[in-house]
């Protein structure tokens, strides 16, 4: 839990030396670096072979002036000639960048941890999602290290997940959801596309950002212009990019009367390739209709990314433990009092 203070000879080059600790999850602060005459008698010609036979390249100095690096044959030349030439060496404080997690993992894949070493890699390039990211690997690790069997989910989702979405609605905005509420799909373009085709609207406004995947014939304003030569027919749904500013979406659902509207969010940032859709519907006959269509026309959405999503949102219901217990007790207390002095 601590930190760690480490001399590093730079000959591998900084940024290899760097990767060592960033790679099982270390967050590194270098604290001072200094050059040292290498020894006139040191042979090098092993980092000069490893050189011509892989991409990598060592890093030394002529003399100890410049912070330009030379390559290992470049300083082995450099030094035949009778020049002098040196290295790195740095002292970094290293510390854990996540602990419980890092520590977790570690003995979740402690039996195979050879096996895997040379792959495994705990840096992230953006660290504000680094939190998340490692909650779920250290959540998949366990899963995987269980080496149970996936049980039979419905092709519109996982009922896990589908309780957690209900329980996160039912917690965070009261309203009072169950899984047979939620409807699962491999992606928000997906929900969106059967949606329009299973209700047919005439006419509805979708965020551009959510338009590129649909239908070319629904992006047309030829039905709304009334052109003669308009194809609009029974199964086609005119679709008109929305834009992300407010005031403007409001204006255009005013002029345009559309039937359904389908705004967007903010693109998540930690994992791209992973994505679900979901739908929510307190109707019983669109709830059944959407999934009936989920299973004829796509099958099941991704087990992983579903997981994935869970664990947010259980830490999310997590998070609100301690607020709906203490509502809990409010609404007990005020019980006892006047019709007049409850609070809702």
């Amino acid at each position: 839990m601590g930190i760690m203070i480490f001399n590093i000879g730079d000959r591998p080059g900084q940024g290899v030396c760097e990767r060592l600790f960033l790679r099982r999850g270390f967050h590194i602060s270098k604290l001072w670096q200094t050059k040292i005459m290498q020894a006139a008698d040191t042979d090098i010609s092993a980092l000069v072979e490893i050189e011509q036979n892989s991409p990598h390249q060592f890093e030394f100095f002529m003399d100890l002036a410049g912070d330009q690096s030379v390559s290992a044959r470049t300083a082995q030349a450099y030094m035949k000639s009778g020049g002098r030439v040196s290295h790195a060496l740095s002292v970094y404080s290293c510390q854990l960048h996540k602990p419980i997690q890092v520590k977790k993992l570690f003995e979740i894949l402690k039996d195979g941890f050879n096996e895997i070493s040379s792959s495994l890699d705990l840096s992230f390039d953006n660290d504000s999602v680094a939190s998340e990211k490692m909650a779920f690997l250290v959540y998949l690790a366990s899963f995987l290290k269980e080496n149970k069997s996936n049980p039979c989910e419905p092709p519109f989702g996982c009922l896990n997940f589908r309780n957690l979405v209900a329980e996160f609605m039912k917690s965070y905005y009261n309203i009072p959801l169950t899984s047979d509420n939620v409807a699962v799909f491999p992606s928000r373009v997906v929900a969106i596309e059967i949606s329009l085709r299973l209700f047919s609207p005439a006419l509805a406004i979708v965020d551009e950002h959510l338009t590129r995947h649909l239908p070319k014939q629904w992006l047309t304003s030829s039905a709304i212009e009334g052109r003669e030569d308009c194809n609009h027919g029974k199964d086609t749904v005119i679709v008109i990019a929305a834009p992300r500013q407010s005031d403007l979406l409001i204006e255009l659902i005013r002029k345009l009367k559309p039937q359904v509207v389908v705004t967007g969010m903010a693109k998540f940032e930690v994992y791209s390739d992973l994505e679900v859709g979901f739908a929510i519907s307190e109707d019983e006959t669109v709830y059944k209709a959407l999934s009936q269509t989920i299973e004829l026309l796509e099958g099941h959405t991704s087990v992983i990314s579903q997981q994935y999503y869970g664990c947010l949102f259980h830490e999310l219901l997590a998070f609100q433990i301690d607020n709906r217990q203490c509502t809990a007790r409010e609404t007990t207390c005020r019980s006892d009092t006047s019709e007049d002095d409850r609070i809702f």
